[in-house]
Order: C-alpha cells, then sequence, then structure tokens
C-alpha cells in the first residue's frame, strides 16, 4: 500500500501534464500528500539522525539529545511546516489568479495543484544535507515548477503559460512582501535602538592614556567616560574636566570637575562624569584634562588625557 501511493506520487513528478487532473478536496490532497511523505520522511528522519552523529563528533554536546532534536525537526518539518506552507502558497496563488481572471475553479483545485508540485522537493528533501549532491537537487528540484504550472492548467482549466503567470507574479508578491517586511524590521530595530540610546559619544586618548565606553545623559548634561592612566606612576590624587572646543586650558571649578580623591593608580580605570554643554540635536567637541598629584601635599600638574565629542541625536 506505501508503495502504491509512493508510486502514484512518483507518476505525478514524471507526468504531470496526465496525472494532475484528479479533482479531489482539500482533504484528499492532503492525505495524498501523507501517504506520499511517508518514505521521504523515514529518508530525511534517517538523514538527520547520520548529520547528528557526525557533528557529534565535531560538538561533542550534540551526543544523543542532538539525534533526537534532528529527528523530531526532521518529522516536523515535513508533518507540519510543509503542509502549513502549501495551504499559504494555496491562498496567494488562488487571490492572484483569482484577481487576473484566469482561474475558474475553488481553492481546493488550487491546494491540490500545489500539493502535487510539493511531492519533487519533498522527495529530494534528504539528500540537501550532502555537499554538492544536495545542490544538484536543489536544481532538479525547479521541475516543481513545471509541475505546478501543469497541475494549475488541469485544476483550474486553464493554458499552462497563463498557470505559469499566475506562478510568476505570486513569486514577485511574495518578494516583494519579504522584501518590505525585513525593510520594516530593520527599520524597527534601529528605530528602536536609537529611541532607547539617542545619545553618542566618542572618545579619543592621548598616548599613555586609556577612554572608552563614552556615553551622553541630556538630561543632566553629564557625559560618562570610563578613564584611566598607563604613565607607570600612580597619582595620589586626580581630577578631570571636559574644556571645549576654542578653550585652551580649563578652570577646575567644582561645578564641573570630577574629582577621584583617593587617587588613580597606573592601570586603574575609573567612570568619570562631566558636565558639557550640549545644544538639542547639536554636538560638542573638546578635550578632557586631568589635574593630579604625583605625591601628597605636592605640586599638580595638568595634562590634555583624550579628545572627545559628545552628540545628542533628536
Amino acid at each position: 500500500m506505501i508503495l502504491d501511493d509512493f508510486k502514484e506520487g512518483i507518476d505525478v513528478i514524471l507526468h504531470p501534464a496526465t496525472t494532475t487532473k484528479a479533482s479531489m478536496s482539500a482533504g484528499d490532497a492532503l492525505r495524498m500528500y501523507y501517504k506520499f511523505s511517508i518514505i521521504p520522511l523515514i529518508l530525511a528522519v534517517m538523514m538527520a539522525l547520520i548529520a547528528s552523529s557526525l557533528l557529534s563528533a565535531v560538538f561533542p554536546f550534540l551526543l544523543g539529545y542532538g539525534a533526537v532534536l534532528a529527528a523530531i525537526f526532521a518529522a516536523a518539518y515535513v508533518l507540519v511546516f510543509i503542509p502549513i506552507g502549501i495551504a499559504i502558497d494555496s491562498a496567494i496563488y488562488h487571490a492572484v489568479g483569482k484577481v487576473l481572471g484566469i482561474f475558474k475553479n475553488g481553492y481546493r483545485n488550487t491546494f491540490t495543484a500545489v500539493t502535487f508540485s510539493s511531492f519533487l522537493p519533498l522527495l529530494l528533501l534528504w539528500l540537501l544535507p550532502i555537499p554538492i549532491i544536495g545542490l544538484l537537487a536543489s536544481l532538479v528540484s525547479l521541475w516543481s515548477i513545471y509541475i505546478l504550472s501543469a497541475a494549475l492548467s488541469n485544476q483550474q482549466n486553464t493554458t499552462k503559460l497563463k498557470a505559469f503567470l499566475v506562478v510568476l507574479l505570486s513569486a514577485i508578491i511574495i518578494g516583494v512582501i519579504v522584501v518590505l517586511l525585513v525593510a520594516f524590521f530593520a527599520l524597527g530595530i534601529l528605530g528602536s535602538t536609537l529611541g532607547s540610546s539617542p545619545h553618542f559619544s566618542s572618545c579619543l586618548p592621548e598616548a599613555g592614556f586609556v577612554c572608552s565606553g563614552a556615553s551622553f545623559n541630556p538630561s543632566t548634561g553629564n557625559a560618562t567616560f570610563m578613564l584611566a592612566q598607563d604613565t607607570g606612576v600612580n597619582w595620589t590624587y586626580a581630577a578631570f574636566q571636559f574644556v571645549p572646543t576654542g578653550i585652551s586650558q580649563p578652570s577646575f571649578n567644582s561645578s564641573s570637575t570630577h574629582s577621584v580623591a583617593a587617587g588613580l593608580q597606573s592601570g586603574q580605570t575609573v567612570s568619570v562624569q562631566l558636565y558639557v554643554s550640549v545644544p538639542s540635536g547639536g554636538s560638542a567637541s573638546g578635550a578632557i584634562w586631568a589635574r593630579y598629584q604625583l605625591n601628597a601635599g605636592g605640586a599638580f600638574y595638568s595634562k590634555e588625557v583624550a579628545t572627545a565629542t559628545v552628540q545628542a541625536v533628536g
């Protein structure tokens, strides 16, 4: 019985013009699909198990449960995902065919035709993981386009050329929809990213210093930088200030200076918040200066440690 159902599907693949004329309900077409799928499903599960065992030699954590997951995925793909795809594709083809005035019969006829066209890709599914052979199998699967055109021609009482036109236009429509969805998705991610973090900063350290992790908070006017000195000498006291472009020396006044009273050892990183005047939607650039002592109670030194740009977007 299984071999008879399988042979019937093979006849559809080899002689679609003469073997796709039978009128049947969507349920009967689906039952025919499941009967034909038994042998391809067995082959697909076997290939999934073989592929999983080979991968487990490289990725030991896949051993055991990896094979089970591979088999479950193969079965789900054949038994669930392909039939769902058939239903969706049929709806698209049928809508296009009806709008163009080419299709004369109902949705069940379109569903039957699309089901017939799924037999060849299903038959070759288990070959896809094999290098080169999988590529050849994909090329052979292009024959299913002719099967679909012939089956739609028989099921919808139209010519093969008009049926192929429906298939072609549907593919273009699906392609446009996919591109639009990808574009909207990408823009949504970009918009979400910009909306959640619309303020950017950059920092370029001088030799012997580190400046990274720059960010700006417009509500406080503070830019945060991760600063470190790698001079080989420990500082017993350190203070930092952002100096806008055009001003040569920092004032180190208390309102805009970040002090590190405990000092800063060579190689130590500290988070520093510096006030920066940035117009809404604009940017500000300048330098980060440090004021430090090498010994408690000793002389103070000043040095430019980095250049920075703070930008507020939106």
